[in-house]
């Protein structure tokens, strides 16, 4: 931000106009993109974006939503994250469910 401070001082005294100068800072976050992210998951499910919602389900903390949320959404073609499987065998191990994949 003072990298950006030095600019608008620069250009306002090289130019000499008389407006604005500065900034704003939007911050993107979980809570007030989820919403957004869900719905058009729903259009577009691909492996990119069911890694996102296994990544979310897995914060939970709730390993048995996890495996049905594996097996349900997770397609034999995606090329899912590696850490989506290792997840998928960690719930499975705590569950104490048998998880048979080949990675």
């Amino acid at each position: 931000m003072v990298n950006i401070r030095r600019s608008a001082k620069k250009v306002k005294e090289e130019t000499k106009a008389d407006i604005d100068y500065g900034f704003r800072v939007y911050k993107v976050d979980d809570s007030n993109m989820k919403d957004e992210f869900y719905a058009l998951y729903k259009i577009y499910k691909d492996s990119e974006l069911t890694s996102y919602v296994m990544d979310d389900t897995w914060k939970t903390g709730d390993y048995k939503k996890y495996i049905d949320t594996f097996k349900k959404e997770v397609k034999a073609d995606y090329k899912l994250d590696k850490v989506v499987y290792c997840r998928m065998i960690e719930a499975s191990n705590k569950e104490m469910v048998n998880f048979d994949c080949l990675l």
